[in-house]
């Protein structure tokens, strides 16, 4: 049954990371009329894949002090640059935005347990929207005044709730995804060895805690690693735009190369931003998988690692069929073997459903930043939301992201190729948005005076000591016939 016409100035859809960020800055931003936001979320409490996704002995990847809402503080006084929220203390901290957001906004509704189907983003001109609660079936109609925004855009695909690629016969093979480890007590008597499977943040968590908390020996488990890739370096975080500067200071005495991102990793190798699993292999990715150099040396302590491939197939007795056909011998017997499926792909982009982020009545929050800043991406959204002096086109101009992954049946595999410097690139068009940001005086004081910018923690002099480095990075790429002007 039907029920009457809600109305609202924006409805968005996701209450993950980015969708509370954007609702958060908007909301405390527009300096007019408030407006009414509606957030929604299939799930019935805000945290996006921290509350219906995430293994519970994860953690952030970057310290707290850069992650959550702009308004809120996520770390403890006592430990302002060191914390990292665990699962349960980020859905914790959602839930206390939620209801912040409520008592200092009457017209802020949060509505959980909520289907809203994105054919419906095919009508630019449509105003008035069909949502439909998942646990009775019955539907609302919400008529938006100015946007629905699509906050679910860069979710993670997690290994919960994206199935296997490979086959097996579960009557045979037991294979859990991730997060079924800590419940996984079978493990201790009948199931000692472990094949984990993915290349990725969540097979390194799975590993170390394979070790640390399960006290599984290194001897007992199998790796599968289809890509290696750059490891950040949790004692030395760096950021996209640095690892940009570090590239043309190679470049302003030499000349572009197909290997330019890769000769400033090796740079950054040695300055201690970033590791390597493996000293004696060079990776050819970068997915932002953050280690200390204690969980790194825990990790390397694991000598069983098949790479270079993905498992297409784990027949009954074991054995590995690989994705040329080749089949490696079972390492442990299939009886004794727990398989931990860790191969989703997290954010490979596949969904993106517009060139433009504003565009008539839709906003699609994209990777306008890079990392560390999926926060800081959603929160920026909703400052130049608030922004009315800006038109979408000067909206459009300074937040350009890269183009949609191709979509393909092979498995998804997140994170970037190390290829060469082009104005298509990510990292360029990133570098071109800040400077476009530093050049607006709202937006620049803005930046660093939010807790979800980087710079703000590591950059001591501020806004003059980034708007430097950025005017050396474009002289550099402009040197090197890459410009976006």
């Amino acid at each position: 049954e039907n029920q009457s016409i809600e109305e609202c100035d924006y409805l968005v859809i996701g209450a993950g990371a980015t969708g509370m960020a954007f609702c958060d800055t908007l909301l405390h931003h527009s300096t007019t009329t408030k407006p009414k936001v509606i957030l929604i979320d299939r799930n019935e409490s805000p945290g996006g894949h921290w509350k219906n996704g995430t293994y519970q002995f994860c953690q952030l990847h970057q310290p707290s002090n850069m992650y959550g809402v702009e308004s809120k503080v996520l770390e403890p006084p006592s430990d302002k640059n060191q914390h990292r929220a665990t699962q349960a203390e980020l859905v914790d901290y959602y839930q206390q935005v939620q209801t912040e957001l409520e008592q200092s906004f009457d017209n802020f509704q949060f509505w959980g347990n909520v289907e809203f189907d994105l054919m419906q983003f095919r009508n630019e001109q449509q105003t008035v929207y069909t949502i439909k609660d998942i646990s009775t079936g019955t539907t609302r109609q919400i008529n938006v005044n100015k946007r629905v925004v699509d906050a679910r855009n860069l979710e993670p695909d997690v290994p919960l709730l994206t199935p296997p690629k490979f086959e097996y016969d579960s009557t045979n093979i037991k294979v859990i995804p991730v997060n079924d480890l800590m419940n996984n007590d079978e493990a201790s008597t009948t199931q000692k060895n472990f094949v984990v499977i993915g290349g990725g943040k969540t097979d390194m968590d799975a590993v170390y805690y394979l070790h640390t908390h399960k006290k599984v020996a290194p001897e007992n488990v199998l790796w599968i690693v289809p890509h290696d890739a750059w490891i950040t370096a949790r004692e030395h975080i760096g950021n996209c735009m640095e690892l940009l500067h570090t590239c043309c200071q190679q470049l302003e005495s030499s000349s572009m190369t197909d290997d330019i991102l890769q000769q400033g990793f090796l740079q950054w190798e040695q300055e201690g931003h970033v590791y390597r699993l493996d000293p004696q292999i060079l990776p050819t990715k970068f997915k932002d998988a953050t280690l200390s150099s204690e969980e790194l040396q825990t990790l390397r302590q694991v000598k069983n690692i098949l790479r270079g491939h993905r498992i297409t197939k784990i027949h009954n007795n074991g054995d590995l069929e690989l994705d040329h056909g080749t089949v490696v011998p079972a390492p442990f017997s299939s009886d004794t073997t727990t398989y931990v499926h860790c191969s989703a792909g997290a954010f490979h982009y596949t969904n993106r459903q517009t060139n433009k982020i504003f565009h008539h009545q839709h906003l699609v929050i994209q990777d306008v930043y890079g990392t560390p800043g999926f926060c800081f991406v959603g929160s920026l959204m909703g400052k130049l939301e608030s922004m009315t002096d800006l038109t979408d086109d000067e909206r459009n101009a300074i937040s350009l992201f890269p183009p949609a992954a191709p979509v393909s049946d092979a498995p998804v595999s997140g994170g970037d190729i190390l290829g060469p410097l082009e104005k298509e690139s990510g990292l360029v068009q990133r570098a071109y948005n800040l400077k476009q940001w530093l050049s607006r005086p709202e937006l620049r004081d803005w930046m660093f005076q939010n807790r979800l910018f980087h710079w703000t923690h590591h950059c001591p002099n501020g806004a003059e000591e980034v708007e430097k480095k950025v005017d050396f990075i474009w002289k550099v790429l402009k040197q090197n016939g890459i410009t976006l002007e």
